[in-house]
Formats: structure tokens, C-alpha cells, sequence
């Protein structure tokens, strides 16, 4: 049996603790992207620092090039981005930065967003794609219920608290 080298593989590194995954420190977050563009995966970087949850769907539209008919809703934010796999794309990241503030207004409607890209991913990968959510949160002990049968945890290098509180007073 082969050994896997995980440390170079961020992507199969990120997943192996789901498909969500949180960072504090913006340097690791920008590395593990680096990494990830490297390994060719398209990166949707979103700062939701000015969005709400009555503009996330328009915002959303936009910056995932949503099709016209996009209605505006979960529903079809999850067939919209199920719809994607038909790109010749190995895979795709989305980054959320500052998901704190949308999440602290609207608890219901992110956690259906980070429902609906699980779902999304784990059917991606049976066909040989890769989906992966990186959430980025200046508050450290951001705590997200089940999204998927598991709570999405902190990245690798900020999986202690006394990490996280390291990097946020850098």
C-alpha cells in the first residue's frame, strides 16, 4: 500500500476534517490559497464584510457567475453551484472572509450555505471533483452548529485555541 504524503496534498489535508473549513490568521488562510491555486483550483475569494442576508443572493449571483434565472434563494443556490461541476475545472474553493458578520446576522441562512456546498462536495467527489469551503472569522471562537453531520473546525495550524489567540493579536 502506498503512504500518502498529506503535506503535500492541502486539498486532501483541508477535506479529511470536512469540507468547511475555518481559519483566524489571514497569513495561513493566504498560504493555504497559494497552495491551493498551485494545485489548479479555481478560487472564488469572497469578503462579505459589506454583504447582509438581503444582498448575500445577489451578491452571490455575481460573484459565482449565477445564471440570470438564478431565483434567489438556497434552493437554487445549491443547483446553481451543483451546476458548476460542468466547467473543465479539477475544482473549485470558495473563501468566505469575515463570515463572522454574516453569520452573527443570520445564523439560518449560513448554515444553509454551508449545507448546501457539502452536500454539493461529497457529490463532486464521487465523480472526481473537489469542492472546498474556507471560512475566514476575526472572531476566534467562532463555533458553527452541524452543517453536513459534523461541525466545521478550525484549519490544521489553528486547531488550538492558543493558536488562534496568537495569530489574532499579531
Amino acid at each position: 500500500m502506498v503512504k500518502a504524503n498529506y503535506e503535500e496534498q492541502i486539498d486532501v489535508k483541508i477535506m479529511l476534517l470536512g469540507v468547511v473549513s475555518k481559519y483566524c490568521d489571514i497569513n495561513i488562510l493566504e498560504e493555504d490559497i497559494e497552495q491551493l491555486k498551485k494545485k489548479k483550483y479555481v478560487i472564488f475569494d469572497l469578503n462579505l464584510i459589506k454583504w447582509t442576508s438581503e444582498t448575500f443572493h445577489s451578491n452571490i449571483q455575481k460573484s459565482l457567475n449565477f445564471p440570470e434565472y438564478y431565483g434567489k434563494n438556497l434552493a437554487a443556490f445549491k443547483d446553481c453551484l451543483g451546476d458548476m461541476f460542468e466547467d473543465p475545472k479539477f475544482g473549485i474553493v470558495i473563501v468566505f472572509r469575515h463570515f463572522e458578520l454574516l453569520y452573527n446576522h443570520n445564523k439560518d441562512l449560513c448554515e444553509g450555505i454551508l449545507d448546501a456546498i457539502d452536500d454539493i462536495s461529497w457529490e463532486w467527489l464521487i465523480l472526481g471533483k473537489k469542492l472546498i469551503c474556507l471560512i475566514q472569522s476575526e472572531d476566534p471562537d467562532l463555533f458553527i452548529d452541524k452543517i453536513g453531520g459534523y461541525n466545521p473546525v478550525w484549519n490544521n495550524r489553528e486547531w488550538l485555541d492558543s493558536k488562534r489567540r496568537r495569530s489574532k493579536s499579531r
